[in-house]
């Protein structure tokens, strides 16, 4: 499993003003396995977050406790990874960074977005409130999630409002669609335990009598969508992303 070793270290806000966009999947399935030392402030009460997922190395925060968090981003020599709520968390947190204007601690701010037009429109508000409270464009980062075929097509919306924002967004940075990542959240899976699991549940299912038929074929399914296709998507993005100066 690749890790990035950068000498500088990972200040990273996933935030979008649009819920269930991709914000945890990408914090827990697409970040955290390449900085496995970092800790995780999670900004939400309400919705699965890390700790969810058995990821010990977490901190719970309200949208509103955005000092304290200020302090823990100033102290940690390590990397943090910020994951932001839905829209009430998102807005307390941009209020209580502009009351200090605490973007100055923070090296990127990643936004998801899924194809359909009211998330397109939650993201492009996202980046104008970042850009109007005096975040550096070059600190802001889309990742397009959910895709069907083409970036281009499906993200029109979002990649237009971008570039009348002058920004120009990474095509490559996009996450394909896959029934893995539901599965995941659902039952609460780490892909890299998916990964790490050399159980042979294609043998195990050959036998069509056992009780336990159906849960291995669901098993080997998902080794094999993790495997082929969705953990080399995820590595290629984020190693992508991490890797920008």
């Amino acid at each position: 499993m690749n890790q990035i070793n950068h000498r500088k270290n990972h200040k990273l806000v996933l935030m979008s003003l649009g819920g269930s966009v991709g914000k945890t999947l990408i914090a827990v399935h697409g970040l955290y396995p390449l900085l496995p030392d970092a800790t995780i402030l999670c900004v939400d009460q309400v919705n699965t977050t890390a700790a969810d997922f058995g990821i010990e190395n977490c901190e719970q925060h309200a949208g509103d406790e955005f000092n304290k968090m200020y302090r823990s981003l100033m102290s940690m020599d390590g990397n943090v990874i910020v994951d932001v709520g839905g829209s009430k968390e998102c807005k307390e947190f941009l209020e209580g960074m502009l009351a200090v204007d605490g973007s100055d601690q923070i090296t990127k701010f990643i936004i998801p977005s899924r194809p359909n037009s009211k998330d397109q429109g939650c993201a492009i508000d996202t980046i104008e409130r970042l850009l109007m409270d005096g975040v550096d464009r070059s600190k802001i980062k889309v990742v397009f999630t959910d895709v069907k075929k083409n970036v281009a097509d499906e993200f029109k919306q979002l990649i237009d409002g971008m570039a009348e924002n002058r920004l120009y967004p990474d095509l490559n940075l996009m996450i394909q669609h896959s029934p893995l990542f539901g599965e995941m959240i659902e039952l609460k899976l780490l892909i890299t335990d998916i990964i790490a699991d050399t159980t042979d549940y294609a043998a195990k299912a050959a036998n069509r009598s056992s009780d336990d038929h159906i849960d291995y074929v669901g098993m080997h399914l998902r080794q094999r969508m993790a495997i082929k296709t969705a953990w080399p998507n995820l590595q290629y993005v984020f190693s992508k992303l991490l890797e920008e100066a």
